[in-house]
């Protein structure tokens, strides 16, 4: 068996996995609270994600650190107050960009 062989196996297997879970999600049907919840996991997959992403350059507490915390802490008020996923994440990314060029001005 090839090495190409055990990848197209590999990614086939990893594909027929997921759609079997999505046809049996067709097939069962969940409690209604469950489903309430259903609306939550992907905001907590991201969060969850971004909290991942802020942690090494926050413990840094070098300029990495203060550019990135900045830039979280703006996305985070922005999507807080009800705008747009887009509109926080690039209000975090100009944030992010601003510091980042203040502090390698100094």
């Amino acid at each position: 068996m090839t090495a190409w062989t055990v990848i197209l196996l590999a990614g086939l297997g990893s594909y027929l996995f997921r759609v079997s879970i999505v046809f049996a999600i067709d097939r069962l049907h969940a409690p209604a609270g469950m489903e309430r919840m259903a609306g939550f996991v992907v905001p907590a997959a991201f969060a969850g994600l971004a909290a991942a992403a802020l942690i090494e350059p926050l413990a840094a507490r070098g300029g990495d650190g203060l550019a990135v915390g900045s830039a979280g802490i703006v996305t985070l008020a922005l999507a807080s107050r009800g705008r747009p996923p887009a509109a926080a994440f690039a209000g975090g990314l100009l944030t992010l960009w601003a510091v980042s060029a203040l502090l390698a001005i100094n």
